[in-house]
């Protein structure tokens, strides 16, 4: 998303390399994958586009298959739980390691976080045309640094944890917004999980699917 662009810029200032096509692996556990061609995904796929502004290539839209499920059958009407994956558009790799990478990214948000978050927020698209609102996604109206969940850093990620209020089906709701960023065959990643905020166990179990996607993304890009 927008917010993350801010980071990439930083880590981009470095001489670039010419870069190669990643593999993508299968989608994090219980995500499926949206198809633009149904009117109740691309409501998502477009949010997600125009969110994103350009600055990065989404290489994977998915959403909570419970959901998408639902909405086939007619007994669910809106998507709450959804991400994607994006590739910074550099076209070129980047020549450090991911461990500089992750760190890089970990220390400028841990110092500058609520300046890139402001930055963001200020940055934000108009509210989406696509869908009813009654089951569309509006941009949020309130993006704020997670006190509890701001950056987790590993060995393989910097993942870090955003709240925002979003309009879903038509309500206010409370966003645990969640993206890891790491360096894959020399390319920046992010990885974006979106769910329904229900504490901090929302961030703690957002940061381990996001944790263990990026471990099968590496696997899979050796």
């Amino acid at each position: 998303m927008r917010r993350l662009t801010c980071l990439y810029v930083l880590v981009a200032s470095f001489t670039p390399l010419m870069a190669s096509a990643l593999t993508m692996p299968a989608l994090p556990s219980g995500m499926c994958a949206l198809d633009e061609k149904l009117p109740p995904h691309k409501i998502v796929i477009d949010y997600l586009t125009t969110a994103n502004g350009g600055a990065n290539q989404l290489l994977a839209t998915f959403a909570a298959c419970d959901e998408l499920a639902g909405i086939k059958s007619g007994k669910g009407d809106a998507i709450t739980r959804y991400g994607a994956v994006m590739q910074q558009t550099l076209g070129e790799k980047l020549p450090m390691d991911r461990e500089t990478y992750v760190r890089t990214v970990a220390t400028t948000y841990q110092s500058k976080g609520a300046l890139l978050t402001e930055a963001a927020q200020s940055m934000t698209p108009d509210a989406i045309a696509s869908g009813s609102s009654a089951t569309g996604i509006v941009n949020p109206a309130r993006v704020t640094v997670s006190p509890s969940q701001s950056v987790h850093v590993s060995n393989v990620a910097a993942i870090i944890g955003l709240e925002q209020v979003n309009t879903i089906g038509g309500k206010e709701t409370k966003v645990a917004s969640s993206a890891a960023m790491t360096l894959i065959a020399g390319q920046p990643i992010s990885v974006n999980l979106y769910a329904p905020l229900k504490g901090g166990q929302t961030f703690a179990e957002s940061t381990e699917i996001l944790e263990t996607y990026v471990k099968t993304m590496i696997a899979a890009n050796p």
